[in-house]
């Protein structure tokens, strides 16, 4: 993303979810936040109820993303 200055830690996402509020990219960074939380959610419980589903959901909403991007 343009102009945004990464730094190179675990803080970036949360740095670049930030940044994009700030630009008005509010659908983005709810986008990115969503991906996070579901990232979180399948690395560190042990049962994922309707992981195929939420696969699919990820993907396309990364999909969606990407195709933002400014």
């Amino acid at each position: 993303m343009r102009g945004f200055q990464r730094a190179r830690s675990g803080t970036d996402h949360r740095m670049l979810r930030n940044y994009l509020y700030q630009l008005g990219y509010n659908d983005i960074a709810e986008d990115i936040n969503d991906l996070r939380i579901w990232r979180n959610y399948c690395d560190y419980d042990p049962d994922v109820p309707s992981l195929p589903t939420l696969v699919t959901a990820a993907i396309q909403v990364a999909e969606r993303v990407l195709r933002q991007i400014p």
